[in-house]
């Protein structure tokens, strides 16, 4: 991975394939496209050919379907952050990016830091002094709810959400 994929929307407003293929070509090629995917890089080059959407026409959309399946797998497992996916957010499904799995994340998250065996993240307020403890990831959260998940033992922020 050459960028990191920034939490938030790829593209909106819109269903259609037409519209779809392309944004999420153009972030794959944003974030960089693996050299030893020649499957992905030959979708890719397939979906830039001026005839592209005419030669996928079918009476149920099921060749368009399955190369948006494809190329929208390729963002979330090759880029998602972790505890992230990409896809339509929550709320509005016709609103396409990387999103947290905050379902996920209260699943594995504890307020207890002698707990870090057991949880894989210490949840805290922002500002604190981060307790010892044996969880991989720190999530702080402030007053308004903003989010941010840090790697403890690198100390390095993996994504931060408002």
């Amino acid at each position: 991975m050459t960028t990191p994929a920034k939490i938030g929307t790829v593209i909106s407003s819109t269903l259609r394939p037409e519209d779809l293929i392309p944004a999420i070509v153009n972030e794959l090629k944003r974030l960089g496209i693996p050299e030893d995917d020649q499957a992905l890089k030959d979708l890719i080059r397939d979906t830039e050919q001026p005839d592209y959407f005419e030669r996928k026409q079918d009476p149920l959309g099921f060749l368009l379907s399955e190369d948006l399946e494809c190329l929208a797998n390729a963002l979330d497992n090759l880029y998602a952050p972790i505890y992230c996916y990409f896809g339509a957010h929550p709320g509005d499904g016709a609103d396409f990016g990387f999103w947290v799995q905050w379902e996920v994340v209260d699943a594995e998250s504890t307020t207890d830091p002698s707990k870090g065996d057991e949880y894989p993240i210490l949840k805290i307020k922002a500002g604190t002094k981060w307790p010892e403890t044996k969880a991989h990831y720190i999530l702080e959260v402030n007053d308004h709810g903003n989010a941010t998940l840090y790697d403890r033992r690198e100390k390095e922020v993996i994504w931060s959400v408002v």
